[in-house]
Order: C-alpha cells, then sequence, then structure tokens
C-alpha cells in the first residue's frame, strides 16, 4: 500500500474498527516514511523524547534485515513496528502507535504481526530495549510475553541531562 491520504483524524467511533496490517521491506514509499516519522514524533512526544525523522526512518528502512510493518484503521496508518533481523535474532527497534489509537489493540497486533513476520526468517528470539521509566511500554511488553534479561545502566539521557538505565527484553518465537 503506497498511496496514503494525508492523515486525518478519525472519531472516537472508529478506534474498534478493524485494524489490518502491511508489511515493507526496502525502500519506503515517502508517504509511508511522513505518516513513520509524525506517529513516531507525538507518541515519543507524550514522554517528553524527541521522535525520529523523515532521514532517519527513511536510512533505518533500507539496512539489511529491517522489516516495518503498520497498522491502519481504514486509510489512517494506526502505528508502525520496525526490527531489523539477522541469523535467528532480531531486534525491535521502534514501535509507535498514534496517540488517538493507543489502548486500542494497536501495539499487540503489530507485535504479533512482526513475531509472525520473523518467524517467516527463521528468527527465535526477539530483543529490545526500553527506558526503564516507560511504564506504559514496560508493562505492555511484559502483557506480550517478552521477559526482562538485563539492564544497561546510564543508557538513555533525557532532554535535562539526567541518565536513565534500560531494560533489555527478550520474547521467544
Amino acid at each position: 500500500m503506497t498511496d496514503l491520504p494525508k492523515q486525518r483524524k478519525l472519531p472516537l467511533a472508529h478506534h474498534s474498527a478493524a485494524l489490518r496490517t502491511s508489511v515493507y521491506s526496502g525502500k519506503l514509499p515517502p508517504e509511508v516514511v511522513g505518516c513513520v516519522s509524525r506517529i513516531h514524533n507525538a507518541a515519543f512526544s507524550q514522554l517528553g523524547q524527541s521522535g525520529w525523522s523523515e532521514q532517519s526512518v527513511d536510512s533505518l528502512a533500507v539496512t539489511d534485515g529491517a522489516v516495518l510493518i503498520a497498522t491502519f484503521a481504514d486509510k489512517q496508518m494506526a502505528g508502525f513496528i520496525l526490527t531489523r533481523h539477522a541469523a535467528d535474532e532480531a531486534e525491535l527497534l521502534t514501535i509507535a502507535v498514534d496517540p488517538d489509537f493507543q489502548r486500542a489493540g494497536a501495539a499487540s497486533l503489530l507485535v504479533n504481526s512482526a513475531k509472525l513476520e520473523l518467524e517467516k526468517h527463521a528468527v527465535k528470539s526477539l530483543f529490545l530495549e526500553v527506558r526503564r521509566d516507560n511504564a506504559a511500554a514496560v508493562a505492555c511488553y511484559k502483557k506480550l510475553g517478552f521477559e526482562k534479561i538485563s539492564v544497561r545502566k546510564n543508557y538513555y539521557t533525557d532532554d535535562s541531562g539526567t541518565k536513565i538505565d534500560a531494560d533489555i527484553f527478550r520474547l521467544l518465537l
């Protein structure tokens, strides 16, 4: 799906509408890059963090083993997940859901879709790093079956310069 209309806000009644996914690998259509960057910025700004620029999205999407899965409600992108795999392991590089679609099952759909896609590439483990203070993300990952396996001390730095640990999670596929 490459012919995306300009993003628009859907009424709340549409949030329970069936979500569908599309899988992308390699060079992304410019419309997809724009939607991904907008959603990433909107989702991460809620946490007081900066999101990714279109250039960052574009360059990460073309790295070896990268797979982007987007979820849509009607023709509006509601969220996405970006993974990268090598051999039998993969890393969840980022996942973001438009604030208007959060708590509507989009993140679960994205992770489960990524699992299915990664299994096609013989991936056995999916890893991720998450800021320890991102309680909503940590709870979501635990609910989806990820287990905490380690900590990276002082991995993130917030805008004030404060260092924050990253929890490392793994999901066995």
